[in-house]
């Protein structure tokens, strides 16, 4: 399921580029590669605290630059299903991380691109109450 509102994703987007316009070291694409890592960073580690959480096994590739293109973010069990995940704070997936959820898809894996607003999303899926967002 792709979830995620185009206007968070903009909100997203226009917050990244005031804090690349305003940073003391002024519009250097290093500044801009840390802030979206640094993004991503932050999603991965809220959805595998929620993971957790609800008691689930969690697993990611912490070096994917020798992994294969593509492969999902995090894999999840909970409750006996495995959910394979794509993590995104911008953007959209690539046609490899496509073609890999429509391989666990195919394979009867749940599958998900969650950005930060699929939040409700991501703790209903764990199984989770609005009330353990906290």
């Amino acid at each position: 399921m792709l979830g995620g509102g185009l206007d968070a994703l903009q909100a997203l987007e226009a917050e990244q580029r005031r804090a690349r316009d305003t940073h003391p070291a002024g519009q250097g694409a290093t500044w801009k590669a840390k802030r979206e890592d640094s993004s991503e960073s932050l999603w991965q580690a809220r959805v595998r605290g929620l993971a957790r959480k609800a008691g689930a096994l969690f697993y990611h590739t912490h070096d994917a630059r020798r992994s294969d293109e593509g492969f999902p973010d995090c894999i999840i069990i909970v409750d006996g299903r495995l959910i394979a995940a794509e993590l995104k704070t911008r953007g959209l997936p690539t046609g490899a991380q496509l073609e890999w959820l429509a391989g666990f898809r195919a394979a009867g894996a749940d599958t998900y691109v969650w950005y930060p607003a699929d939040e409700p999303e991501v703790l209903a899926v764990l199984g989770l109450g609005p009330n353990d967002a906290a």
